[in-house]
């Protein structure tokens, strides 16, 4: 076990002790216990670039529109793979030029929360081609794929051939959500001194 998730189950567990303890279900205290000394994390980004060699990987070698789509639409809004499975046509705002993420009781964020993403050029050909003809019920992604792990799944084929293929270096600059990328940014180049080398 990794001592940050050594340290969150210790934490959970002195809470759950110390709040039954003060609700009068027992008497027992809880010593404390020092926390185990955690590593630096960087985050890890894919710059612009390799975002493409992704998305190209996925189209010309395993004809896999839908996952060339998915890689793009996820690096540049952050969505997570839950939220982009069940993401709508009627989530896209053409007027305001936006994507709505967690505004529906079907599909809530992980918090609990909703919001906007700025929709970025490189979207709107890819939205407009996914939801042309569709209702606004109608999913962007979620028939592609039986569920979130096999997207996971599909997507790690994908990057694990375009590193091999490409041989990518530098660092990474989306970080990972849905397919693995956690920033809402797709983030220039990096100095290797500020992110992770591939």
């Amino acid at each position: 076990m990794a001592p940050a998730t050594a340290n969150r189950v210790v934490c959970l567990a002195k809470t759950v002790v110390n709040s039954t303890r003060r609700a009068g279900l027992h008497d027992i205290e809880v010593p404390d216990f020092p926390n185990l000394k955690e590593a630096e994390i960087k985050p890890e980004y894919f710059t612009r670039d390799q975002v493409e060699e992704l998305s190209l990987t996925a189209r010309k070698m395993f004809e896999w529109q839908d996952m060339s789509d998915a890689i793009v639409f996820a690096a540049y809004t952050g969505m997570r793979q839950a939220n982009l499975m069940r993401a709508q046509v009627g989530d896209i705002d053409w007027d305001m030029n936006r994507i709505g993420v967690g505004g529906r009781p079907d599909n809530p964020t992980k918090a609990g929360n909703c919001y906007w993403v700025p929709m970025s050029p490189r979207l709107e050909e890819i939205l407009q081609r996914r939801s042309e003809g569709h209702s606004a019920r109608a999913l962007l992604f979620g028939n592609c794929w039986d569920d979130r792990h096999q997207l996971l799944k599909h997507f790690k084929n994908s990057a694990t051939t375009a590193n091999s293929v490409h041989a990518t270096t530098g660092t990474h600059s989306v970080t990972r959500s849905p397919l693995g990328l956690r920033s809402r940014k797709v983030q220039p180049p990096l100095p290797s001194s500020q992110g992770t080398a591939t």
